[in-house]
Parts: C-alpha cells; structure tokens; sequence
C-alpha cells in the first residue's frame, strides 16, 4: 500500500484525548508518486481530515500552520513544517505530482 503524502493547514488548535493531540486539518495539496497508480493514489480513503499526534512525541501543531504529513492511511509518522523543510525535502515534493 501507498505512503500518503499532503500538505495541510492546521484549522483548529490541538484538543487533549488520552495519550494523544488531536488536530482538524484542511487539504491543501495531494501529493502522487510516480510509481502509484492515479486510482489507488486519489482515494478519499487516505486523505487527512483529523490527525492525532502523540503527547509522548513533544509535537504540537499551530493554528494556521502549513505542515507536510507523510503516513499510510490516517497514521502519519512524519509531521514537518513547510518553513523547517531542507532543500533536498523540498526537491523530493517536487518531484511527486
């Protein structure tokens, strides 16, 4: 199965739930690697809506933020920041459609 990777914007602040940090997010960019077919890729099956972040993980996502989550369904194991990409992330995304 297919890694997702977007671009979202964090549209509410973080809501404490047990061991985790919930977050509402809006799609602002679907990114599709190459080697996925378009079909599998753009199912709505793994576009993020609501994240959760574990409290253990020390992240904690702003309001209004851009943010780059890369997962596999609504599990995402990377959440960075478009402003703290590197060069060589940014050339990655670029080369995803």
């Amino acid at each position: 199965m297919p890694f997702s990777v977007a671009k979202v914007t964090v549209k509410s602040p973080g809501v404490q739930g047990g061991d985790h940090t919930g977050y509402s997010v809006k799609l602002e960019k679907w990114y599709r690697a190459p080697y996925v077919l378009p079909g599998i890729w753009t199912t709505s099956f793994y576009i993020p809506q609501n994240i959760k972040i574990p409290k253990g993980c020390g992240v904690t996502l702003q309001s209004g933020e851009s943010y780059i989550l890369i997962g596999y369904k609504h599990e995402h194991y990377v959440v960075r920041g478009t402003k703290a990409l590197r060069e060589d992330e940014n050339k990655w995304l670029n080369n995803l459609k």
